[in-house]
């Protein structure tokens, strides 16, 4: 039970011996030495149980507006998490292209996520690699060299209501709250030709030398 239903419990539970105390004052009626008479009595009574009606209606009515907004908002917090959950990371130890690793955000719905950090880990948690990008709309894949010993990832990303989340490989999803109003990241530049074609290279030289070995 979070504080607010807490708070509105604690109110319901205040508001009734409130009305009983009040009604039964008006039971007491006046304190003059005469003793009421029967019309005198009739009226306090039904002033009382007017009041304890109209009493219930109102609690009833503000008890109803309560569950309404605790509702509505879970119903808004569900779908505000719907975005977040339908993002995953995947981590593919072999195969590829070329057979590089392969780690690859994707997003089963249409509404994109953005300013997106992916950073792959070794088994001991050290980054051996990160990589940033403004706006993702269905997914982003990067291969890494087969040697790096590529053991998990996650990805930060920020949804389209502003609220920054971290997703894991492993299936792990964490909401890290709204994004800052002066944050900012640089996005990693796209490899050029000749960088990719020196790092397959490099691969072809390591692999020929494992072979030969």
């Amino acid at each position: 039970m979070n504080l607010r239903q807490k708070l509105g419990t604690a109110v319901i539970g205040v508001s009734i011996p409130a009305i009983v105390i009040f009604g039964s004052s008006l039971l007491q009626g006046p304190t003059a030495n005469q003793a009421p008479n029967a019309a005198e009595w009739l009226s306090a009574i039904s002033t009382f149980w007017g009041a304890i009606a109209g009493a219930i209606g109102a609690i009833g009515t503000a008890g109803a507006l309560w569950l309404g907004a605790i509702t509505f908002r879970r119903q808004v917090n569900d779908q505000h998490r719907a975005q977040a959950a339908a993002v995953t990371l995947h981590v593919a130890l072999e195969g590829g292209l070329d057979n590089s690793h392969v780690v690859q955000v994707a997003s089963s719905n249409n509404l994109p996520i953005y300013n997106m950090e992916l950073v792959c880990l070794d088994s001991e948690g050290g980054q051996l690699d990160r990589f940033v990008k403004h706006v993702v709309t269905r997914e982003f894949s990067q291969y890494l060299d087969d040697a790096l010993p590529l053991h998990e990832a996650f990805v930060t990303f920020t949804d389209s209501s502003g609220v920054r989340w971290q997703r894991w490989s492993k299936g792990k999803l964490i909401e890290l709250g709204r994004e800052p109003a002066d944050f900012d990241i640089v996005e990693t530049p796209a490899a050029s030709y000749e960088e990719r074609n020196k790092k397959l290279q490099e691969r072809m030289v390591r692999r020929q030398a494992t072979h030969d070995g």
